[in-house]
């Protein structure tokens, strides 16, 4: 629920360029403004909807534990360790919230900068979503994995090369495992 936040601002901005603005009028562009008044009226009428069924449930587990959470077993976040050795901190809340600042500032950098390039811009901020988050576990990859067919039509890399990656990031992902 929370990637339609997470990818506002490229498909905003997405909306302005695809009708051929630019500089000021990217950011003001009434399919852009028409796109976000549309989804934002989904996205809170499915909150809305899921919190009428599920109550205060539905907000904790969708939105307040990701905020809190600071899982450390099976953690592939640049954060575990410093999560780890500050588990019984009183400052691990502060710490959980100062987390999401470099994760929001790639965002907007990321949005910004690609969305002349939706595939990419959407690649590129559910990448930094899932890796700059406090949890990152083994599904978390699947999440931008899912997207790359996408960039691959825009890819110069051979195959071989593609096949030696993933072979390089299926093992780095073996070893690190295997002691768990």
């Amino acid at each position: 629920i929370l990637y339609p936040i997470v990818y506002a601002l490229p498909l905003y901005l997405y909306c302005g360029y695809i009708d051929g603005r630019s500089g000021v009028g990217v950011w003001l562009n009434r399919r852009g403004i028409e796109f976000g008044i549309i989804s934002g009226f989904v996205f809170l009428s499915l909150a809305y909807g899921f919190y009428l069924i599920y109550g205060d449930v539905f907000l904790s587990e969708t939105y307040f534990y990701h905020i809190t959470r600071a899982d450390t077993k099976h953690n592939f976040s640049p954060y575990f360790y410093m999560l780890h050795l500050s588990q019984h901190s009183t400052l691990l809340p502060l710490i959980g919230i100062i987390a999401f600042l470099p994760q929001l500032v790639l965002i907007a950098f990321t949005g910004f900068t690609f969305y002349r390039h939706i595939e990419l811009a959407v690649f590129l901020q559910t990448a930094v979503f899932a890796t700059f988050n406090k949890v990152v576990t083994s599904q978390y990859f699947l999440w931008y994995l899912s997207i790359l067919p996408l960039l691959i039509p825009h890819s110069t890399l051979s195959i071989r090369t593609a096949v030696n990656m993933f072979s390089t990031w299926i093992v780095a992902q073996m070893l690190w495992l295997f002691p768990a």
